[in-house]
Order: structure tokens, then sequence, then C-alpha cells
């Protein structure tokens, strides 16, 4: 899902209810993922990093052992339209508000993004995206930065992707 700006699901649900969790959403300056799309090429999505577990809850579980990443090296994501893939993570990292994945209009080469963000990784995941694929950012809050600009990273590069509700077919 994606709203008209990067505020409105942070406390609202799908259905537009308000929530403490939020929902998990693309961010509004990415075109939402569609298989074909070059300027879908860099996607991030946003969830809160719910101390329960849920939502983004379990990302930092990534960063602190890398042993959760050999149980869990993939992420699915399927939008509401049926649209999305199946991705093989590349980087594992915390970071900031500041951080380049979060900067649009995007000026620098895709190559040179991707391989960045790939060196930065806390775990070493045996794997380099390829400079002619597609990224998926999952982004949450840390809890470690006072000032509230902390991040943790989780990124993916597309193996498999699906249209229209195609998923497992």
């Amino acid at each position: 899902m994606q709203g008209p700006d990067n505020t409105k699901y942070l406390t609202k649900n799908a259905t537009g209810a308000k929530s403490e969790s939020g929902a998990i959403f693309a961010d509004v300056r990415c075109s939402p993922y569609v298989k074909g799309d070059p300027a879908a090429r860099s996607t991030i999505l946003y969830g809160h990093n719910m101390k329960d577990g849920s939502m983004f809850g379990r990302i930092d579980d990534y960063g602190s052992s890398s042993s959760f990443y050999k149980a869990h090296p993939l992420i699915q994501y399927v939008d509401a339209a049926g649209n999305g893939g199946l991705w093989r993570i590349y980087s594992v990292r915390k970071s900031t508000t500041a951080d380049s994945v979060y900067t649009y209009p995007v000026t620098a080469p895709y190559t040179r993004r991707v391989a960045s963000w790939s060196a930065q990784s806390a775990v070493d995941v045996g794997f380099k995206p390829k400079s002619d694929g597609w990224s998926l950012t999952l982004s949450t809050c840390t809890y470690d930065r006072a000032d509230g600009t902390g991040r943790i990273l989780v990124q993916g590069e597309l193996l498999e992707s699906y249209s229209n509700g195609d998923a497992g077919n």
C-alpha cells in the first residue's frame, strides 16, 4: 500500500482506522513494484519495529545474529494488486534517516548505490547484487539513537517476480 505521504500509515491501518502499529507501506516517492517498470528498480517499505515482534519487529534479529539471516535469507513481498516477488537479502545494516537509500530524486547510478549498500552490510551474506537487478528495502526505526533518526535497513535483490496475483504459480 502507498499513501499520499509517508506519514498517513504510521498511525492508520490498511483500512484507514487509527492504529498504534500503523501499516506496512511503500515510500510515496517510489514507483510501486510492477514487473518490467524501470522506475520501480528500488522500492522502500516502511513498518514499525514493534516490541511484540509484529510488523517489522523481528528485523533487528538480522543485525544481531548471522544465524537468523541463514534461517531467513529471503523476503517475499506482494502488494495489494498482486505484484511483487521473492527477494534475496544482500545487506543488513544500521543507519540514519540521512542514508542515501532515502535520497530522491535518485542521482547516483543504481550499480554504485547497491554496491555501497552491500559493502555496508553488518552481516556477511556471501551474495552481491547484480548491476541490472531490482532492490527492495525494508526500513524501520531503531531504539539506539536519542534523536530518533536511527534506522535498520534490510535490502534484497529480486530473484523472481509476480504480476497480478501469480505468486507461487
